[in-house]
């Protein structure tokens, strides 16, 4: 599934009277190809390293990972920071058993860009 990374408006006032009201967004994924097994649930901890994410990896618009703090996400999410460019930053174990916390990975990661970008401009 794609995971919407950034979002913006587009600036069409020289079109207005072309568009008839329409609204343009341009709009950044991130896309992987998974692996026919997927892994499980694990816990990842952010180790750095990414250029320009020092202390904080923005991975799509609901997922950021601080540096050094362990979170539990589900097997879709594992399996794309194992297999992808990603692994050599992160450290992956079992998901702790005794976590009664719902990883927030596991919400969908499919958003309306539209909406979005008016919900990220009224805050």
């Amino acid at each position: 599934r794609p995971r919407l990374v950034a979002a913006t408006r587009v600036n069409t006032t020289q079109f207005d009277s072309q568009l008839d009201g329409a609204k343009f967004v341009s709009v950044t994924y991130r896309l992987f190809k998974l692996p026919k097994e997927m892994k499980g649930a694990c816990d990842v901890t952010y180790r750095g390293g990414i250029e320009g994410c020092d202390n904080r990896f923005v991975f799509d618009h609901a997922t950021t990972f601080k540096k050094g703090e362990s979170v539990s996400v589900d097997e879709e999410l594992c399996t794309v920071l194992a297999t992808s460019r990603f692994t050599n930053f992160f450290t992956f174990s079992p998901s702790r058993p005794d976590s009664s916390d719902t990883p927030a990975q596991t919400r969908d990661p499919m958003v309306d860009p539209m909406l979005w970008v008016q919900r990220a401009s009224c805050k």
